[in-house]
Formats: structure tokens, sequence, C-alpha cells
């Protein structure tokens, strides 16, 4: 897999998707979570940007949420097929659910957290 031969633009993906969407995405800081999984699983600097690829695909509905461990699989090779269901996993329970969370809460109106910001609850 080559960089000189990605199709795949992230940021002109997101920006066809719905705008509660786009501020789901914007409030979780997915390059860093990313870099994050990537260095806790031992991943080169290649690998992990072929998962912040694949990532970005999950995130705007190019890959179908069934084929995503398998993507991941493919991306790490045989030497990290071991890896790549929790690789995956991690990204779901980091970047993924967190996502979708806050697409639910700002599709009903509820304020989400922004990115490098607390919510206080009233009392």
């Amino acid at each position: 897999m080559s960089f000189l031969n990605q199709q795949f633009n992230f940021v002109s993906e997101l920006s066809k998707l719905p705008e509660p969407a786009q501020k789901a995405v914007a409030n979780i800081d997915v390059v860093s979570e990313i870099y994050d999984i990537g260095r806790q699983f031992d991943l080169l600097i290649s690998e992990t940007g072929y998962l912040f690829e694949e990532a970005g695909k999950a995130i705007t509905g190019k890959t179908k949420p069934e084929d995503f461990i398998s993507s991941i699989r493919a991306v790490l090779g045989d030497e990290n097929k071991p890896k790549a269901t929790d690789v995956a996993m991690a990204i779901n329970s980091k970047i993924l659910i967190p996502i979708r969370d806050d697409f639910k809460k700002i599709s009903m109106g509820i304020p989400a957290k922004t990115f490098g910001e607390s919510l206080s609850v009233p009392a």
C-alpha cells in the first residue's frame, strides 16, 4: 500500500457529511487518539498512518462496520494480524463510539463536550 496511490481524502469526505456528524467528529482529537493507539501497540509510523486512513473510512461511512476489523488486519500485515482485533477495538472505544455518542447528543439538541473542554453537570 502506498500513500502515493491513496484515493481517500478524510477532510474531503468529512465535508460531505451532515453538519451534526461533522461537529461530532470535531469533538474528538482523532489524530492524537490514533497516534496513541499506534504507540500502545508498538506500530510503525506507516502502520499508524494506515490506521488513520482506515478509521477515517469508518468515520465517513466508506468502510462498513462489519468490514472494519478485516480492513485493519489487511493494513497491518501478517506480522501484526494477532493485534488487529485489539487495535480495532481500541479505535472503536476511543474514537468511533465517542463520535457516535456525540452525534446522537448533537442531533437531539443536547450539548456535547467540545474537544479540550469538560462539561459541568448542573447541581
